[in-house]
């Protein structure tokens, strides 16, 4: 993000804030740094107006960081990978449950689920 569309970002929160100062050059250069490279000018105003939506305070470079969308990966597992999973589960649960002193049995998974 250039510094000239960092600034229109500072000008936009003195509508909200009108004793924030955007003049300072020290300011612009360190929103550059710590947003600059991790979003888009639009994805970054699309985050400062949700913030003002959520907060009366000035947001910190911080509150638009958290606002980008976390990829998450799926793992898919083989059938015998998750009865493999489930028998230490079982094991360690039991484990557990002796090392408190209590005995209790857990369901076993049946040979055959309905619909599988």
């Amino acid at each position: 993000m250039k510094k000239t569309e960092i600034f229109n970002l500072l000008a936009i929160i003195t509508n909200f804030v009108p004793s924030f100062d955007i003049k300072d050059q020290v300011r612009i250069n360190s929103w550059q740094r710590v947003i600059g490279e991790k979003m888009t000018y639009a994805e970054a105003e699309k985050y400062l107006y949700e913030h003002f939506e959520e907060s009366r305070f000035p947001p910190l470079p911080f509150d638009l960081l958290k606002r980008i969308p976390r990829k998450i990966e799926t793992v898919t597992i083989t059938d015998e990978e998750r009865d493999h999973l489930g028998q230490v589960y079982r094991k360690q649960s039991e484990r557990n449950a002796t090392k408190r002193g209590v005995a209790r049995e857990l369901p076993k998974r049946p040979e055959s689920i309905p619909g599988e």
